[in-house]
């Protein structure tokens, strides 16, 4: 794992109709934190995570500590960035741990068996190493996507809702795994929808709103009733509850 903040100047990306995003700066993001991308749908948070993992073309600078991120081969920012993406990894027709060896650098057959069945076991699914992806529920498939995003270490981690459509139990798992891996030296960088989740397990919040930054800081500092009803259009309440937690009780929507 390579040190050093992850840092976006000037960032610009798109689709060749419609650019989502210009000149977006985001602060640093240091090593073991959690940031949490939050915002309204087509606010930008999804296509971040793809310029920052090299699935879109860009303007501006993406580097971490002194490596320029944008000119690097797709295998270099491979094992400097992990990509987990909205919907978990589709390869149906590959075994878990297939899966897995596929994110691996090819150094060898024993050795890479033995690190892919290490991730898996880690995320509680190395009972499943032989079974073919499209007999997975979905926790299941997120866990193992969640592996393929962290199978070579990598300094950063992108993860896009890695708890959708999953249950409250599931949903903890996850985020706990997540938590555990920021702890480690991580930088993560996550969506979620959930206001409540992202209050909860996040360092910092960024809020997209039509690809601009809207808010930037820790949950306590950005998630207030003027912004909630500035840009998602809604009136709510932001509490705190006995175990100091913030709660969001959405009251009506402005629309």
């Amino acid at each position: 794992m390579s040190g050093g903040d992850l840092i976006i100047r000037g960032l610009g990306c798109g689709y060749p109709r419609a650019r989502v995003i210009e000149g977006l700066d985001l602060p640093h993001l240091p090593p073991g934190s959690i940031t949490t991308l939050l915002g309204p749908n087509a606010a930008g948070k999804t296509s971040l995570l793809k310029a920052i993992a090299g699935q879109l073309q860009v303007t501006g600078h993406i580097t971490l500590g002194d490596r320029d991120l944008t000119g690097l081969s797709a295998a270099a920012r491979a094992d400097l960035i992990g990509y987990m993406p909205q919907t978990a990894i589709g390869r149906i027709g590959l075994t878990v741990l297939d899966c897995v060896m596929t994110a691996l650098p090819r150094t060898g057959g024993t050795a890479l068996d033995e690190r892919a069945m290490q991730v898996l076991a880690r995320f509680g699914v190395a009972d499943l190493a032989n079974r073919p992806m499209r007999v997975l529920s979905g926790g299941q498939r997120q866990a193992v996507s969640l592996a393929v995003a962290v199978a070579r270490n990598p300094a950063v981690l992108l993860l896009d809702e890695p708890t959708s459509a999953l249950d409250l139990a599931r949903r903890h798992l996850i985020l706990r795994d997540i938590r555990a891996l920021a702890d480690e030296g991580h930088i993560v960088l996550l969506v979620l929808h959930d206001l409540a989740f992202a209050a909860q397990w996040s360092d910092r919040i960024a809020v997209l709103g039509r690809g601009k930054l809207e808010a930037f800081g820790t949950p306590r500092d950005v998630l207030t009733p003027d912004l909630l009803r500035r840009v998602w259009r809604i009136d709510a309440r932001v509490e705190t509850c006995s175990q100091g937690s913030l709660q969001i009780i959405t009251d009506g929507a402005l629309l």
